[in-house]
């Protein structure tokens, strides 16, 4: 039989296809749930991919937690955008993107391919019980990272330089953080999470 390595461990050539087939049907599944980033136009129509909230017209980069919930696959309009800021008008509302980028460590035209896609994000992939809480903003333990970022969109890169980290900070005011830990790709730990 053939065999292979995989780390320092013998295993048997058709396990490796099967393991490979696994990755290959894992990742396919993942981009359902989060298609493929983009590079919007001005003047189209798309749907958000995460949650996001706005104050007073504003939602800041920073992705401060308090103000209007905008919900993940509401459906929104490009109306601008430049080199800080962007435009989208959510039901007949402008709402202005100001991008601080020594915190968001990305320009614009990035953010704007997280927040944007061409089409609803597959949220019957999620599991049941947490559907509802990815829809209205909370995080809860045993969620995946593609979920936390769906419920919350992405954190400040100045704190968390990478999604692939297992320590993320989010911010819910200028003085207020949250601290999320993740292991095996799970969410373990956070300040009120249940």
């Amino acid at each position: 039989m053939l065999k292979r390595f995989y780390g320092n461990t013998p295993i048997s050539f058709a396990f490796a296809l099967v393991l490979a087939a696994f990755s290959l049907v894992w990742s396919v599944q993942a981009a359902d749930i989060l298609p493929e980033k983009i590079t919007p136009e001005v003047g189209k129509e798309y749907y958000t991919r995460y949650n996001f909230m706005y104050e007073r017209g504003t939602h800041l980069t920073t992705n401060y937690w308090r103000g209007d919930l905008v919900p993940i696959n509401s459906k929104v309009k490009l109306v601008s955008i430049d080199d800080d800021e962007m435009v989208i008008e959510v039901n007949g509302e402008e709402v202005e993107f100001d991008n601080v980028e020594k915190f968001t460590k990305r320009n614009i035209s990035e953010i704007a391919s997280e927040l944007l896609s061409p089409k609803p994000i597959a949220l019957n992939k999620v599991p049941e019980d947490f559907i509802e809480d990815v829809k209205i903003g909370n995080m809860r333990l045993g969620m995946t990272k593609e979920q936390v970022l769906m419920t919350r969109g992405y954190p400040p890169r100045h704190k968390t330089p990478s999604t692939d980290a297992n320590r993320w900070i989010y911010w819910s005011s200028r003085f207020v953080n949250r601290t999320l830990v993740f292991k095996d790709g799970k969410l373990t730990q956070g300040r009120g999470l249940y």
